[in-house]
């Protein structure tokens, strides 16, 4: 019985004894090589020949095996640097860039509708000016208040900067003009409103002349411009 039991356990080390170096031999013996790829990246095998050969150069021979925890194969991704978001191109940026280049047909329309309106206004009150009070300067200005009002409140919706002011201009001369809708049956307080509107009208009159100009500028493109003001 004893023999038997010597040859058995002979027969079984010599059975283990592969799968026992098997287990040992990858601890005992492994090399890990590290190197850095393209990106700049640290990447770690055990199989050398799996490097691309331009990178073998730089390759080190890391003697220490990963622990069991860590994976064999790893690799080192640089830290997410914050994106920088772009800022929304808002209407009024895009208004800013096309006022530098060109005009839109819309804003040029707006522009000659302008000044037509002023050339027209001026013609309108230019027999009162530096003459005798005429109470009927009342009725040329109520007939053209409501024109007035509604180009103001259509130029005001341009980001156009000379828009904005003939916009800014028309409101304004609007409201001093409101109360011709409602004319006095006192001679006397209509005589004095009259002399009031005929001194607004010469002193507009200035005002209007050289937003005309600042209009008709706008149309002519800026390269034609700025090859003007260079002759």
């Amino acid at each position: 019985m004893p023999k038997l039991l010597r040859i058995f356990l002979f027969a079984f080390f010599f059975l283990c004894l592969p799968v026992i170096s098997s287990l040992w031999a990858p601890n005992a013996h492994a090399q890990v090589y590290r190197w850095t790829d393209d990106q700049g990246r640290r990447n770690f095998t055990d199989d050398p020949s799996s490097i691309p050969f331009k990178h073998q150069k730089n390759m080190e021979k890391v003697f220490s095996a990963p622990t069991p925890r860590s994976p064999l194969l790893r690799t080192e991704t640089p830290e997410p640097q914050e994106s920088k978001k772009e800022e929304p191109v808002s209407p009024f940026s895009r208004s800013t860039a096309k006022e530098e280049s060109q005009l839109s047909p819309e804003e040029t329309s707006a522009i000659n509708e302008a000044i037509g309106f002023l050339n027209a206004d001026i013609a309108r009150y230019t027999p009162y000016i530096d003459k005798p009070v005429d109470l009927n300067i009342d009725h040329v200005v109520r007939g053209a208040l409501d024109q007035k009002i509604a180009l103001a409140d259509k130029l005001s919706a341009f980001k156009l900067e000379v828009l904005k002011k003939t916009a800014s201009f028309l409101k304004t001369s609007a409201k001093e003009d409101e109360d011709a809708r409602r004319l006095s049956p006192n001679n006397s307080l209509r005589k004095s409103r009259a002399v009031q509107r005929r001194d607004r009208a010469k002193t507009e009159q200035e005002t209007k002349t050289a937003l005309i100009k600042e209009l008709e500028e706008a149309l002519i493109p800026k390269d034609s411009a700025a090859e003007k003001a260079k002759k």
